[in-house]
């Protein structure tokens, strides 16, 4: 199993925590296993994960928290 220092990754690439970096790595996973079939087949072997972490740490993703709407109970 490849050893990934989320703390580190969060901390320098200004995430506010580990959650929120969880949460964009599965959905950048989520996105490149629905381009998987386009990929070069070198790529297509890598795990999605792994590749999902590197290009965090690398600095090669972005984010934006977008508030949900709220429900009025009234």
């Amino acid at each position: 199993m490849l050893y990934m220092d989320l703390e580190q990754i969060y901390k320098e690439q200004g995430i506010s925590d580990k959650y929120v970096l969880s949460m964009v790595l599965t959905e950048r996973a989520l996105q490149l296993s629905q381009l998987k079939s386009t990929m070069q087949d070198g790529i297509a072997k890598e795990k999605l994960i792994s590749r999902a972490v590197d290009e965090a740490a690398h600095g090669k993703l972005t984010y934006k928290i977008t508030p949900k709407a709220s429900v009025d109970a009234h």
